[in-house]
């Protein structure tokens, strides 16, 4: 049988007794009581309640009477007219339909009852006293969704209202955020934030206007975006949209999904009391702040700020997420160095892409150790950096004065010329330095180092169309270095052979001791197919004096970093040849040559020195003659210097083809130059 919801069955109006015999109860006397008690309790004569029947009730000559039973639960009996017990009487917990209503709602031991049981019209306006107006107070606590039982149904659930359940989780509607993207939510969301709760941002197509800090010290879910009104304060604590700093301490907080985007361009010039996204952390020294760590980023966002995303304090982890069209996408550094020292960061699966400054300095993918612009003293030392499965598009990653850090799995287009630079020039430096499985596509160098880096091993990764060298160490000193040899796209534009896997810049002072290298070529100063075989200890032009010691290759007086003794062109250098081992005339005149030098002989066609033993005056050439016969430089691939200076070297620097010059001037524009062209001259420098 279907029943319309919409119908109701019409029943008498009247209490009614039959006897045994069906005919009315003429004269039964109907009694009322308190259930489960003997204690009248009185019954009305309407539904006003304000007139009480006699008790007992005599019923008219049809077996009827008018009953009206209050709020509180009955036991009722029925006699006959002259006292006798009728059957299937007493019945005890008798109670109106409206207190079964409300006992319902309020109830929660069965999923029948509580918020099961709710059905008025919503847009009728109803008055307190009444089950729909109480339903809908707001402006009293025990009622609304306190009337509301709720019982999850599940083994071990316990009883509930709605009330407690709603405070769970507080969304910033709660407390009158509109979410156009027009009116200024900032109140709601300081006002949600301060209780320090469970949070949630609802999504709203438009998005929520902001125009002031937020501070963050609870876990929550976003499904919106916050929208950084434009003219945001450039303060330095104003200048952060969102803060998640002030926790109890040792409290874990877990953040999804925040997104918070800047509607202004960004400030210039760029310091760092301008526009942060997040922060993550203190703004400043210690000063009784808590350092708030132990805070998960889940698929966070911000966008277009000086700095998207800014952590200065120890066990943070952010996994997906975007941080894109920043000055700094990612800002990793320590504000003081007892209490916020980078230690325990992950960056896991995390896109920074298109960082790109506004007013013409480097921009940067990821910046780690320093604060933007001058370095953490020794003491603020960071541990235990991991970055795996990021996205570092068109922008470099710069890591500084961290000790252990996991760098795998990681995409780099490079631009404008590094992918990596492992720039340390403090105390211990960088220490326990793991790269690899990485891609690195575009610009003249994938991987940079500077200064003290101590332990560090280089796996392989993937190379495409980088310019001059895998790994290029300026001023550094390399200790227990490891390097694993990659895979190699396309050819060096200077060498024509491909690019090397290594170049040690030793003209720029650096250091190696400990090393181990696995199918790669080495490449210092020009050195690419060949190697030096034996410590030399007569020259001070060696570029590793000391030898495979555990000393280590160290450029000590040398002004160039070169092994051979001289920079000029050497021609019809005299000797003897039996197979390739070609034998100076003058054993020291093998100070001339390096291994990697093209040369061409008297006895044939233009050839290559393999290597050169400098204590017994011999080349090993990539030829085979007997007799004698002379060998020459080839002008035309002559290796020159690394230099250094300020400012471009065109029409300033004089040099041989294969030089490289460095701008240190620190000014923007170019870098890096190469000479292509002009024996001894001053020109043919091109900007790299």
């Amino acid at each position: 049988m279907t029943i319309n919801p919409s119908a109701s069955l019409f029943t008498f109006p009247r209490f009614q007794a039959f006897n045994t015999a069906g005919s009315p109860l003429a004269g039964g006397q109907l009694y009322s009581y308190a259930a489960g008690t003997l204690t009248p309790q009185a019954t009305y004569t309407d539904s006003s309640l304000t007139i009480p029947n006699p008790n007992p009730v005599i019923l008219d000559a049809f077996g009827t009477a008018s009953v009206w039973l209050g709020n509180n639960a009955y036991k009722i009996n029925l006699l006959d007219v002259n006292g006798v017990q009728q059957a299937n009487f007493p019945m005890d917990n008798i109670s109106s339909i409206s207190t079964n209503i409300s006992a319902g709602l309020a109830a929660s031991t069965t999923i029948s009852q509580g918020q099961g049981l709710v059905g008025f019209n919503s847009t009728l306006s109803y008055p307190l006293g009444t089950l729909p107006g109480d339903l809908s107070d707001t402006t009293n606590i025990i009622n609304g969704d306190a009337l509301i039982g709720v019982l999850q149904p599940f083994t071990g659930a316990v009883a509930r209202t709605q009330h407690s359940k709603n405070a769970d989780i507080l969304s910033v509607k709660d407390f009158g955020a509109v979410g156009d993207g027009i009116t200024d939510d900032t109140a709601a969301f300081v006002a949600m934030f301060a209780l320090k709760r469970a949070w949630y941002i609802p999504y709203t197509s438009s998005g929520y206007l902001i125009n002031g800090n937020l501070i963050i010290a609870s876990s929550g879910v976003c499904d919106g975006q916050l929208i950084v009104k434009s003219g945001f304060p450039s303060g330095f604590n104003s200048a952060v949209a969102v803060q998640i700093c002030n926790n109890v301490y040792g409290q874990k907080l877990r953040i999804y999904g925040l997104n918070v985007y800047s509607t202004d361009v960004r400030p210039s010039p760029y310091t760092l009391a301008k526009t942060v996204g997040i922060q993550v952390g203190p703004t400043s020294t210690y000063s009784g702040n808590t350092p708030c760590p132990g805070v998960t980023l889940y698929n966070c966002k911000a966008t277009r700020f000086s700095v998207n995303l800014q952590i200065s304090t120890f066990n943070v982890t952010v996994v997906s997420g975007a941080y894109p069209q920043g000055d700094h996408n990612i800002l990793v550094y320590s504000y003081d160095d007892t209490y916020n020292q980078v230690n325990d960061v992950s960056l896991i699966d995390v896109q920074s892409d298109s960082a790109s400054t506004s007013y013409g300095a480097t921009a940067y993918a990821l910046r780690v150790g320093t604060t933007g612009s001058t370095y953490v003293s020794d003491s603020a030392q960071g541990v235990n950096l991991r970055v795996q499965g990021c996205n570092f598009d068109g922008a470099p990653v710069y890591i500084d004065n961290i000790a252990g850090v996991n760098y795998w799995g990681n995409y780099h287009e490079v631009y404008p010329t590094v992918g990596v630079v492992l720039n340390s020039s403090l105390g211990s430096g960088l220490q326990c330095v793991d790269i690899g499985g990485c891609y690195f596509s575009g610009g003249n160098y994938a991987i940079v180092a500077s200064y003290v880096v101590n332990n560090l091993e280089i796996h392989q990764n993937s190379y495409y169309g980088i310019n001059y060298s895998a790994f290029q160490a300026n001023y550094t000193e390399l200790q227990n270095f490891k390097y694993w040899n990659g895979y190699h796209q396309t050819s060096d534009p200077v060498w024509g052979s491909g690019p090397s896997e290594v170049n040690f810049n030793f003209s720029l002072g650096s250091f190696l001791s400990q090393a181990t290298f696995s199918g790669c070529s080495i490449f210092s100063d020009g050195l690419t197919n060949g190697s030096q075989l034996v410590q030399n200890t007569l020259s001070t032009t060696n570029w590793y004096q000391k030898g495979m010691t555990n000393d280590g290759w160290q450029n000590l007086n040398s002004s160039t970093g070169r092994c051979r003794s001289g920079s000029a062109v050497q021609t019809a250098i005299a000797g003897t040849q039996a197979g390739n081992l070609f034998t100076f005339t003058v054993p020291a005149q093998a100070l001339l040559f390096n291994g990697g030098d093209i040369i061409t002989s008297s006895a044939g066609s233009a050839i290559w020195v393999k290597s050169v033993n400098y204590a017994t005056g011999q080349a090993t050439l990539d030829s085979t003659y007997t007799g004698s016969l002379t060998i020459s430089h080839s002008p035309a691939y002559f290796v020159g210097y690394n230099l250094v200076g300020n400012g471009s070297p065109q029409g300033a620097i004089t040099a041989n083809p294969g030089s490289r010059y460095t701008n240190l001037s620190g000014s923007t524009g170019t870098t890096t130059y190469v000479k292509e062209s002009g024996i001894g001259t001053n020109t043919g420098w091109v900007a790299k």
